[in-house]
Order: C-alpha cells, then structure tokens, then sequence
C-alpha cells in the first residue's frame, strides 16, 4: 500500500469482505471520523486509521444499539407537551418515582406502575391521563413499589384485556346463533384487525369516531355493525372481568349528544325494503318449481321469521294442540315462542311430514339452503320488513310487533325485563297481521 495525499483514492483487498473483492476509500492519511464505503451495504460502516502513513481499512457490522426510553420528570403540562407517536407507543420513565411509567399512544396516554422481579415483568393500569392525575399515580406507583418489595401485594398485578381477549370471551360465552357469531368474530378480525392487541383501556371514543367515519365511506350499514358488533364483544369482557374495572365501551360516542349531531349512519334499508305489491309478489311464487322453497317463502310473510330460523325449523317445534312454535336459538340467543294460527297449518298441511326437518333439502335428512329466487320481488328478509310494516298500518304498538319479531329492543326499559310474556298474549297481535296479509293476497289474486 502506498501513501496518498488528499483526495486520493486508495484500493484495498479486505479478505473478511466475501465477494467484494475491492473496496474504494475516497479520504487521506489524516483521515479520522468514519465513512460509509461506496462498495458496501448500509449494513456495512468502513472505519478508517491512520496509522504511519499507511491506510487500513475495517469493516465492521453496523448493529443496531438498543435504544434507551426517555426519563422525565411527569408532569400534566409535561404529558399535555409529549409528541405523540404515529404508530405504536412511546414509553416515558418517571424521573421521581421508580416504577412509574407513561405509555403515549397516538390517541391517549396512559399511566402505568411496572417492575421486574425474579425476571417476570409485572404492570399494573393505573388509570389513563388525565383522568388519573400524576400526583394520583405518583401515590399509587409508590404504595405498589413498597408491596411488592415485601411481597405484600400479591395478585395485583394483572394483565391489560386486549380486544382479542375480549372477542374471545364473546366466542366462549354468547348464547347468539351461530350466524350471528361468526359475522361478529369476521367484523372485528377483518375491520377491526389493527385494534385487536390494543388493551380497551387504550381504545378511546376519538378513535371509534374516527374508525367509524372510515368504514361509513366504505358502507354506512356495514360501519354501524362493526361498531355494535364490537359493543357486543366488549360489553361480554366487562361481565367476565369485573374485577379489572374495564372501562365502558366507547361507541358511546357516536349516540346523539346536546348539541352534537348522531353519528351512527341508521341508514333506511334498501334492499330489504317492505314489498307493497303483493300481487306481483304472489304470483312470482307461484312460479317457483321446487313446492319446499315456495311454501318457505309464505311462511316468511306470515311470520315474519328470520331465515336462518325457517330453515332449522323441525317438526318436534311444533305444538299442534296448543298451536304454537318453539324456535330453541334466535339470534339474540334467547328461546322464542311463536303463536301459530289456521293460516300457518294451511302451509304446514302442504307439506310431507318426512324426516327431521319442515323446510328439508332434496335428500330430506338436512335442512333447506336458504332458496333464492331473483324472479321473486325482494329478499327474504324484505318479508320480515314487510310484517313489520303491515302490523304497524293496521295499528298494533311498535313494543308487541318487537316482540313477535322478537326484536331485543322490543324490551328496553329494566323492568321489562322481568315481565315474561306468555305466548297467548301475543295470539291477537299474530291473529291481526296474517288475517290483513291474507286479505291483500286474496285480492290481489283476484
């Protein structure tokens, strides 16, 4: 190797590089700080020495120093000052109080009370700011510290419940069917994925406003349900962890306020809009071939069941002495009773009693695959819309077509909820409906 004066180039044969066979430094004898070289990867630093006048090169691994979290003495003007991270949290050491650490998210800041023992971390929530004052976490962090230590606070520490606990819980314990399980487990898993481990005490109302607004360009309906399907989930984690004081669910939001307008779309269905001509309707059935999937389509207007309940419907369900219908698992989980009247057992009579099932498939030993028909006007669930609307017109009170439908929020108020209402009551208000759709099939079809 020969000296170079400055600016020079000198060409170096470093063995540890692979199948870089050489490498170019641009610099001089006097060089002293470190220079990428223009042959190697970021990866890569070349260190160049002096050294007699000769000039060596080093490579070295770049490694990546593991960072140290920021110490500050909190405070409320200190964690209002934070930045805030994009992504992810940043962790910020109490200078005064060991233990005492604040998790800034991109919506919200948390504080926390952590140690390590016997190489186990332990946390404790202690409450988010500013809800929880410094001072507040400062006492509490140092009365954690001081049990701890002594072993005095045994079981205190606990985990967060992330959204994915939470969805688990819901999975383990719903009595909903299984329909409506899996659309709440695909919304949340789909929709929602980024928010799963994200302990709820960490998700705010500022960040279901902002989710939901999202999704509402994306489909207004499909926004609102996403949001009450993860209600659901999060209201089953506060019946299950009670003792982890789990905040309320924040869609709460989203309800009408003083002075602030609803967010929640409630949009007006459109595809399962009641149908009013009737005539058409009836006699688009009338065409259809297959006498299962036509009679099924009747008993959805005269019922207004859902289609997941017609299509389980057994025999066994059927109470034919005191006429009445026993659906084991709706929707909302609950057992529902269905008075049945000489309209129902007209469609009932057509059928052939064979096998487990009313509504069976071709071979008779499974349950009907939903049928449909685009020639039909509307949907299936356009029938329930339609009971709905024609029990209305003909003045029967929104709280009893709620529970024929067997609407959960046909039952709002607490002491409803311990009001059971026997199936007969409910005999008149059926009674009323299906003579009023007879009719205006009669005189349509003449």
């Amino acid at each position: 190797m020969k000296e170079n004066g400055a600016g020079d180039e000198i060409r170096t044969h470093d063995p540890n590089l692979g199948n870089l066979k050489n490498s170019i430094v641009s610099g001089c004898i006097a060089l002293q700080n470190p220079r990428y070289c223009s042959d190697l990867s970021k990866r890569m630093q070349c260190v160049a020495t002096a050294c007699d006048g000769s000039l060596t090169a080093i490579y070295l691994q770049n490694q990546r120093r593991p960072t140290t979290m920021p110490s500050v003495e909190l405070s409320a003007r200190q964690l209002d000052s934070l930045p805030r991270p994009e992504t992810g949290l940043v962790r910020y050491w109490d200078t005064v109080v060991r233990g005492l650490v604040a998790h800034v998210r991109p919506t919200a800041t948390t504080l926390y009370f952590q140690i390590d023992q016997r190489g186990k971390t332990k946390r404790v929530n202690l409450g988010r700011f500013p809800t929880v004052s410094v001072n507040k976490a400062r006492d509490a962090a140092r009365q954690l510290d001081y049990e701890m230590r002594f072993g005095k606070a045994k079981g205190l520490e606990r985990r967060e419940i992330t959204l994915h606990d939470a969805l688990n819980t819901y999975l383990e314990t719903t009595r909903a069917c299984d329909q409506h399980v899996a659309y709440v487990k695909r919304a949340l898993e789909v929709r929602l994925e980024e928010w799963l481990s994200h302990p709820l005490s960490e998700i705010t109302g500022a960040m279901v406003r902002k989710r939901h607004r999202e999704l509402t360009d994306d489909g207004p309906v499909m926004a609102d349900e996403t949001m009450r399907a993860m209600r659901a989930v999060w209201n089953a984690a506060r019946d299950e962890f009670e003792k982890y004081d789990i905040p309320p669910c924040p869609t709460d939001i989203l309800r009408k306020r003083s002075g602030k307008k609803q967010a929640w779309n409630n949009p007006q269905p459109t595809r399962n809009k009641p149908i009013h001509d009737l005539a058409e309707w009836s006699e688009a059935v009338e065409r259809i071939v297959n006498p299962v999937h036509q009679e099924f389509y009747r008993w959805a207007l005269l019922t207004g069941m859902r289609k997941g309940e017609i299509a389980r419907m057994e025999w066994e369900h059927i109470d034919r002495e005191r006429r009445f219908l026993t659906i084991p698992k709706t929707k909302s989980g609950r057992e529902h009773y269905l008075p049945l009247n000489d309209h129902h057992f007209a469609i009932l009579d057509r059928l052939e009693e064979q096998g487990r099932y009313v509504f069976p498939d071709r071979t008779g030993q499974k349950p009907v695959v939903h049928p449909r028909h685009d020639e039909v006007p509307g949907t299936l669930h356009s029938l329930r819309h339609t009971w709905a609307s024609v029990a209305a017109e003909i003045g029967i009170p929104e709280d009893q077509i709620g529970r024929i439908l067997n609407h959960s929020n046909g039952m709002r108020s607490v002491t409803n909820r311990y009001i059971h209402v026997h199936v007969d009551s409910m005999r008149p208000v059926m009674d009323a409906v299906t003579d009023e759709l007879a009719n205006r099939l009669n005189n349509s079809e003449a």
